[in-house]
């Protein structure tokens, strides 16, 4: 049978990520889930690419749902790191937008001309569209953590989300280049570049004006929202721990390692 760009050819893919273990699956509820819950029994063999054409309950921050049919991407890396969870948690934040840039730079080595950035702390848009997310959760092992990186992106198949998603409406890959856009491919030159990352964490050689270059809205007037506040500025940049550099309208400097972000309409 021949494979087009939409199908995931999972013999490629294992051979590609080797000697990484490939855990395929038809159809799945969540890859991030299936990564905790089999960390947590002890049975993941890591590093691990968990995969899935079809995810039928995805889970995206703040237990937004985050589902998935054949022609769009749902993965998941997972990695064993030797250090604790108290050792590395404050290092998660910073994580996350590194792994953003990792996708924006795999999508990019796929369809170059694609215009991506990272919307801050966890999304990938184009033109202001919302094209994928990241989930990271991590799970108690025997001598260590286990890191689970949970990526979504529409890459093919028509966008099945109705709403806006953290304030942004959907898009996909194959709509900002016209045409499909190869599925096995770019699982590939993402888990690799994953895998690799995680290697290193947390000592990643990776300054901050990186992923400041790639960040959505700096320069512009956004609101923060954290809880129930909303906190209106400019959006600076990021700090060295990753939290989010707001210019205040007192004109005060404030940073923020949780909320959210709305753009300001002019």
């Amino acid at each position: 049978m021949t494979l087009s760009d939409t199908d995931l050819d999972e013999t490629a893919i294992r051979a590609a990520i080797a000697p990484a273990s490939l855990y395929f699956f038809d159809q799945l509820n969540s890859t991030n889930s299936f990564a905790v819950k089999a960390a947590q029994q002890g049975i993941l063999q890591t590093p691990a690419l968990i995969l899935t054409p079809l995810q039928t309950h995805g889970r995206g921050r703040r237990e937004a749902r985050w589902e998935s049919s054949a022609g769009n991407l749902t993965m998941t890396v997972a990695y064993s790191l030797s250090h604790s969870l108290t050792a590395i948690a404050n290092e998660l934040p910073l994580l996350a937008l590194r792994v953003g840039k990792i996708a924006v730079q795999s999508i990019q080595q796929i369809e170059p001309t694609i215009g991506l950035k990272l919307k801050w702390p966890n999304d990938l848009v184009i033109d202001n569209h919302k094209v994928g997310g990241i989930l990271i959760e991590t799970a108690p092992a025997s001598d260590g953590t286990i890191l689970c990186i949970g990526i979504g992106i529409n890459v093919n198949a028509p966008i099945e989300l109705s709403i806006s998603q953290d304030g942004l409406p959907p898009t996909s890959l194959s709509f900002a280049v016209q045409r499909t856009v190869n599925l096995t491919n770019l699982v590939v030159e993402l888990s690799r570049a994953l895998i690799e990352l995680l290697r290193r964490f947390p000592v990643v050689n990776l300054p901050i004006t990186d992923l400041e270059e790639i960040l959505w809205s700096r320069g512009e007037r956004v609101v923060v929202l954290t809880g129930k506040r909303a906190e209106p500025g400019i959006l600076e940049g990021l700090n060295s721990q990753g939290a989010v550099v707001l210019r205040a309208d007192d004109g005060t400097i404030r940073e923020f390692f949780n909320g959210s972000l709305r753009r300001v309409a002019n």
